[in-house]
């Protein structure tokens, strides 16, 4: 593909013209600066057509956007109106959801809505970065105080570990005693 540079000025950009600047800035990851100096567009000009890119498409960067809105005719050009904020945020909300939910579900052992309250709480304590808390403890079915006793208990695995450790060799030593006098019996 050639560059086509544009000659410094007023210059009205058709469509496919913007659309073509905007993916050769991708492809190319060249910087709104060096764009804006190849084409002769100013570097707001050209972070303002790729917002609109990522924003509404490639579709409306081809519509012409200049000029008011014709209100006798009842018909809109340009841009298609934004939604209102509390609907914006409302999909946001839902779509980090069903991301949560789809990291969550994608740990094997929580298949099928199985896995034991231990397991959920370590995927839980994983994702704890990611997501929040809470959303996180209602989506498992998990009690707050069930996933900070099990969190708790991973941080101290070796609480009574000398105590079992002495408790198997006791075992063991009074296991021969028994052994040894058991076959003493017998003979």
């Amino acid at each position: 593909m050639g560059c086509f540079c544009m000659p410094k000025g007023y210059r009205k950009y058709n469509g496919t013209q913007k659309v073509e600047i905007i993916k050769r800035i991708h492809r190319e990851n060249l910087s709104f600066k060096g764009a804006s100096r190849e084409y002769g567009i100013s570097d707001r000009t050209l972070r303002d057509w790729e917002r609109i890119y990522w924003e509404e498409g490639e579709e409306a960067l081809l519509t012409e956007r200049r000029g008011r809105a014709c209100v006798a005719s009842g018909t809109q050009k340009g841009r298609k109106p934004k939604l209102n904020k509390q609907v914006e945020e409302d999909l946001i909300a839902e779509n980090q959801r069903l991301r949560m939910e789809i990291d969550y579900l994608k740990n094997e052992c929580l298949g099928a809505g199985r896995g034991t309250p231990k397991q959920k709480a370590q995927v839980v304590q994983e994702l704890r970065q990611k997501y929040p808390l809470k959303a996180l403890l209602q989506l498992a079915g998990l009690p707050r105080s069930t996933f900070y006793y099990y969190l708790h208990q991973s941080q101290n695995p070796a609480k009574y570990q000398m105590v079992k450790e002495q408790i198997v060799i006791i075992f063991n030593e009074n296991k021969n005693d028994t052994d040894t006098a058991e076959s003493q019996r017998t003979a």
